[in-house]
């Protein structure tokens, strides 16, 4: 089937509780260079709703009811849709064709789930949300932490931050172009993907400032903790202590400059500091509170992983990630060479 005005075909194959903006940004492209795509799912003219709650869509047909070769490609949007689609045998048949036909499949944060079902992954690379890595590499595929993979035909994508490059390879792909539009190469990951993200439906350039804003404010906190209780620690203590204030001062610096890029104008607001946080603690207290906090910082960095259309973002979020987990492990530690009789209960 060839949709009018268009010599590209492309299917969306979704169930409930798909991840919205996985699949509003390439549909929107898709859309905007001219490709009427097909929604397809188990049932028939089923009216689906997303996951957060922000789209519905009515699937046009069942893949039953099509053949995976008139198609160009098929999109596997993430969210919970891919565990239901990978218990359908008619969904697995069709996927099964068409990877065999060579269409491309296109799939995003947990889309590639779909795929192990398929048997067709033995030494494929691809990328994934981070929780199914394991599942991918017991299917035989090679999982590379890259925020997007294109391999032969199959094109996946690790998480939200990675979709603007997700849509952009994937249009490439497709030899697409949207009028008036100039798409920056996706390999160019510090190109201003915020605004053309947002363009698809993704991040707003107010709601990206103030999520980076906000942790800023969040690590500027952390760091004014650090500062104070360095002075009062033991000379262990002191030292982690120290490493956890420069690598958060690290991360501030990388905020800030990605804020004014974003907004070349953009001045942080001034910050009162809790005066509970600035109290000698003992070092039990201390610890725990710190690993409180490294706590928050990573829930923070889910929340913006799972959130916004920015590489940028994703890119500081992965540098703070390999921080966090040094400082739990250096944080383990210490509380571990703590007197047993030292410990609460």
């Amino acid at each position: 089937m060839r949709h009018e005005g268009s010599h590209t075909t492309v299917a969306f194959l979704i169930e409930k509780g798909f991840e919205d903006i996985s699949f509003l940004l390439p549909f929107t492209a898709l859309r905007q260079a001219g490709v009427s795509p097909l929604i397809l799912s188990p049932r028939r003219r089923i009216l689906y709703q997303g996951k957060r709650g922000r789209t519905s869509f009515m699937s046009d047909a069942a893949p039953i009811e099509m053949s995976p070769e008139q198609f160009d490609a098929l999109i596997l949007p993430g969210g919970d849709a891919p565990t239901y689609l990978r218990r359908n045998r008619q969904i697995i048949r069709f996927l099964q064709r068409a990877m065999g036909a060579g269409t491309l499949i296109a799939a995003a944060l947990e889309g590639p789930q779909v795929l192990i079902e398929s048997e067709f992954l033995q030494g494929r690379q691809m990328t994934c949300e981070s929780s199914l890595r394991t599942d991918l590499r017991n299917a035989g595929a090679i999982y590379t932490h890259l925020p997007v993979v294109f391999e032969q035909n199959i094109l996946t994508a690790r998480s939200t931050t990675d979709l603007p490059l997700f849509t952009a390879t994937l249009l490439q792909a497709l030899q697409l172009t949207i009028p008036g539009f100039q798409l920056p190469n996706p390999q160019e990951h510090n190109a201003p993907w915020w605004d053309i993200a947002a363009a698809w439906g993704g991040t707003s350039r107010q709601e990206l400032l103030q999520t980076l804003q906000d942790f800023y404010l969040q690590e500027r906190a952390l760091l004014a903790f650090c500062q104070f209780h360095r002075q009062h620690a033991d000379a262990d203590v002191r030292s982690f202590l120290s490493f956890v204030e420069l690598s958060t001062e690290h991360h501030c610096h990388l905020l800030l400059t990605h804020m004014q890029e974003v907004e070349r104008s953009y001045v942080p607001p001034t910050q009162e500091q809790h005066p509970e946080a600035l109290r000698p603690f003992d070092r039990e207290t201390l610890l725990l509170t710190l690993f409180d906090l490294l706590q928050a910082r990573k829930e923070t960095l889910e929340r913006m992983h799972l959130t916004l259309t920015d590489p940028a973002s994703g890119t500081i979020c992965d540098h703070i990630e390999i921080n966090t987990s040094r400082c739990e492990d250096d944080l383990a530690q210490l509380l571990h060479s703590l007197p047993e009789n030292q410990f609460s209960s």
